[in-house]
């Protein structure tokens, strides 16, 4: 692996990765990893420079090289093994209204026959869909180990109001040039869906686990982004069909939430409850 590693999107997953490693994929300066997931800071560091070279072999000269990630953002361990590695690289967080991310989890984990229980439920069972929400928290963990500089945020409402200007910001930090077209910037990427089966939907993630434990995390990443098999595996909600956020669970998620958008936004100099519109 070359010495040079540009940028890492530390996640969290539900807030955007997807589209972000679409258009960095699609920009002729940018190199990301073949697999949108390496997992090589957190599963697979013992493995070294070698095998995570191979995930950047069509890199091309003078591009910059970066990998996207859903999770580096929770870990305690991953800071420190970026700063040994890439001390100087970038780090990108792309975040949303905390309490509809944890409510978009949750979808996900129905979408592939994790859960199927009720909202309220899946927040008791899996204290971490809302736990991942503590976007200052993880912040600060990466603050012990890079410069302020380094590390930049962005929210998807912003990059809902106006995916142009969101994409700009993102290249400027990155220290690219150029501009991607409307058609490129508009595709939806993993639309929220329902699994035609909840049992295939399981062996397919049992698979897609397996086939990362044996170190081709690239195949996944390839199969995830074929809208052939995404559309034989998953569906459209039909009207009425898809799980709706009480007003009564919002509210208890926003007063959870409350004391950690108050801390990101005084870090961020923005209000984020504003924003994030949160109750008075």
């Amino acid at each position: 692996m070359s010495s040079q590693l540009d940028f890492i999107v530390i996640g969290p997953g539900k807030c955007g990765t997807s589209w972000v490693y679409k258009i960095l994929n699609q920009h002729p300066e940018v190199c990301v990893s073949s697999a949108k997931e390496t997992l090589y800071f957190e599963e697979y560091f013992h493995k070294g420079d070698d095998w995570y070279s191979k995930f950047f072999k069509h890199a091309e000269s003078g591009q910059l090289l970066g990998e996207v990630s859903n999770t580096y953002v929770f870990s305690k361990e991953v800071p420190a093994r970026i700063k040994e590695k890439y001390p100087n690289v970038k780090l990108v967080s792309t975040i949303r209204n905390p309490v509809d991310r944890t409510f978009s989890h949750y979808l996900f984990l129905r979408r592939n026959g994790t859960l199927s229980c009720s909202f309220e439920e899946a927040l008791v069972i899996r204290p971490d869909l809302q736990e991942r929400g503590n976007y200052h928290t993880f912040f600060k963990q990466y603050e012990e180990h890079f410069d302020r500089s380094q590390i930049k945020v962005l929210l998807m409402e912003d990059l809902r109001v106006d995916n142009r200007q969101y994409a700009d910001d993102l290249f400027s930090f990155l220290g690219v040039k150029g501009r991607l077209s409307d058609e490129i910037l508009n595709e939806k990427v993993l639309p929220a869906s329902k699994a035609r089966s909840p049992l295939v939907a399981r062996m397919v993630k049992a698979s897609a686990g397996l086939v990362r434990k044996l170190g081709h995390p690239e195949l996944i990443t390839k199969i995830k982004y074929n809208k052939r098999v995404t559309g034989a595996l998953y569906g459209e909600y039909k009207e009425g069909e898809k799980p709706v956020l009480s007003p009564e669970t919002r509210k208890e998620l926003e007063e959870y939430f409350s004391l950690e958008v108050e801390q990101l936004s005084d870090w961020l100099g923005r209000d984020l409850k504003k924003v994030w519109q949160f109750s008075k």
